[in-house]
């Protein structure tokens, strides 16, 4: 079913929009069939990951409107870097022959002085339901 490719690339920034760089990307495959995908990145002084390609199903599954396969593949993301909270996204989608960037957020440490987070971030996309 994973026989075609996607692109993906992961900007690190705070909110207002500043890289951050160094901070450890972890990409791995949500769906059965891409369970053993798993990369390991780090982010440049841009906050941007190096763009890697995925596995992702067949283009077919996009192109029809009757498809009855799921178009796109998931992964997850996890993203740690020293002074911020560490942040997980669940479901992140990656079409066939398309480039997509996953924009992280990332809060300090820190705080604001308005009672900062404790723990970690967790995002998770919703599952998408195809329509009869």
């Amino acid at each position: 079913m994973f026989n075609d490719f996607g692109r993906l690339t992961v900007r690190a920034q705070t909110g207002g929009a500043y890289p951050v760089s160094g901070a450890i990307v972890r990409i791995r495959g949500a769906d059965e069939e891409i369970s053993d995908v798993n990369y390991s990145l780090i982010t440049n002084l841009s906050g941007n990951t190096e763009t890697i390609t995925l596995p992702a199903p067949s283009i077919a599954y996009s192109a029809s409107p009757d498809a009855k396969e799921i178009p796109f593949a998931s992964y997850d993301i996890e993203i740690t870097a020293q002074d911020y909270y560490p942040k997980r996204i669940y479901g992140v989608e990656i079409f066939p022959r398309t480039d997509s960037i996953q924009i992280v957020s990332m809060i300090p440490i820190e705080g604001n002085g308005y009672g900062a987070p404790t723990g970690e971030l967790i995002a998770e996309i919703p599952n998408q339901e195809l329509e009869d």
